[in-house]
């Protein structure tokens, strides 16, 4: 069996040893990935790649998977049909994509863009595993999180095991200080999100409000968030229609833009190898077989919420915090992961012209370096103020 893998799947010749003969491909490469298609039995991808009857009719493949949470870029319905089974790492980089949005929120307080308090709400739209571990972080930064998830409403659950807060209408997200999407991008079923968030969901917005998308390009209109930014008020996007080739405009009127690496951090990276090669196992109906062969240890690290709660009960969090204890963390976050680096990287690579921009932006994602989750990391607590050592353990930073 030929297993064809994007190269840029972390230690996935390890993982998927003894499964059968692995052939590494550069996503960027599409022609030489058109020539190895038709010898593989299996393709195991990134997001960078489209999966569907283009690429794949009349070869032998008969198992894909993606070592990413989203699958918009698999036509699934075409897989289905053709008899092609299909995985994904659902929820492998949910905890990377938290703590970026931790970073954002942080450097946003230190420019006075956002008042972070017990006072200060955000509304989060999509409470699926990203959802679910953003809650985790604001609720620990004493923000109040409002939920909307029309799907997960339908079936009768609550957004979060921690509380019992109910889900709640679109009204009353758009009224929270924070916006913050994170959605599938789907065009089919009950509730579509491809372009769902535009000028009628900005028009309800206060002035001042944080517009946050670390979802798909896909499910914002670009013009209606131009048109809030250039209006004054604040706006984050890791994520931009037509990637790579993306509209330049969004990036300079952003207050922090990243090129689609929310959820690039290595731990999550792992996770989504294990998952694959997991998958893959299950497909030819072998028995599991050892984790990922690694000096990284990311054991331990896949529920960080459940883990976090044992030790931590929210009631002894301090729910407003002083602003230089805000500034204190910050400094400690910007040494584990400094989310300044990535939007400079962006900001310098649309300045280059048409094809430059596109290529560059595919870089960035392709060659990211090796960035650790919180929960990898130690910090020396010694000098810290005392409620900014509680909000590091809350955010799950080990501390001596």
């Amino acid at each position: 069996m030929l297993i064809l893998a994007d190269h840029n799947i972390p230690q996935i010749k390890s993982a998927c040893s003894g499964l059968g003969e692995i052939r590494l491909f550069d996503s960027r490469d599409l022609v030489e990935l058109r020539r190895l298609v038709p010898t593989a039995d299996v393709l195991l991808c990134r997001s960078t790649i489209r999966v569907d009857a283009d690429l794949l009719a009349g070869t032998p493949v008969r198992f894909v998977a993606t070592a990413t949470s989203g699958t918009d870029h698999f036509d699934t319905a075409w897989l289905d049909a053709h008899g092609i089974t299909h995985a994904s790492a659902a929820g492998s980089n949910a905890r990377s994509v938290a703590e970026w949005w931790v970073a954002v929120m942080l450097e946003l307080q230190a420019r006075e863009r956002i008042s972070l308090d017990g006072a200060t709400s955000v509304g989060i739209v999509g409470v699926g595993h990203v959802g679910t571990q953003v809650a985790d972080v604001a609720c620990a930064m004493g923000m109040r999180c409002v939920y909307n998830d029309p799907p997960r409403e339908r079936c009768g659950e609550t957004p979060v095991s921690w509380s019992d807060v109910g889900f709640s209408s679109m009204e009353e997200i758009l009224a929270c200080d924070v916006v913050t999407l994170h959605v599938p991008l789907t065009r089919e079923g009950g509730f579509p999100t491809a372009g769902f968030f535009g000028e009628g969901q900005f028009s309800l917005m206060h002035p001042g409000t944080v517009f946050v998308n670390a979802a798909r390009g896909g499910v914002m209109e670009p013009a209606a968030v131009l048109r809030w930014a250039e209006r004054g008020n604040p706006v984050v996007l890791d994520v931009f229609p037509g990637e790579p080739r993306i509209d330049p405009a969004l990036v300079n009127v952003a207050d922090i833009a990243t090129p689609h690496i929310a959820g690039h951090a290595w731990d999550g990276k792992l996770r989504g190898t294990e998952m694959v090669a997991e998958a893959l196992r299950g497909w030819i109906r072998m028995e599991p077989g050892r984790r990922v062969s690694s000096d990284l240890d990311t054991s331990g690290h896949e529920d960080t919420k459940t883990q976090r709660h044992e030790n931590i009960e929210r009631e002894h969090l301090p729910t407003i915090f002083r602003r230089d204890v805000y500034g204190e963390v910050l400094e400690v976050v910007r040494g584990v992961y400094d989310v300044r680096v990535d939007d400079a990287a962006l900001r310098a690579a649309v300045e280059m012209d048409g094809e430059a921009a596109a290529a560059e932006f595919a870089r960035l994602r392709a060659e990211y370096s090796v960035r650790r989750e919180f929960a990898a990391c130690d910090v020396n607590a010694a000098g810290l103020a005392p409620e900014a050592v509680k909000l590091l353990h809350a955010l799950g930073l080990r501390l001596h």
